[in-house]
């Protein structure tokens, strides 16, 4: 019972913990995108 208990406690903190990953992620591959766009319009 103490297993399962502890299993069901860790469920919501691992659903933060991939969302704060893939929010990462996303913003990273945003800034990416505009860093590239930035190089093109720039000419670096």
């Amino acid at each position: 019972m103490v297993a399962n208990i502890s299993n069901i406690a860790h469920i919501p903190f691992l659903i933060v913990y991939y969302h704060i990953v893939f929010f990462v992620k996303k913003q990273s591959l945003y800034m990416m995108c505009s860093c590239k766009k930035l190089i093109k319009t720039e000419g670096i």
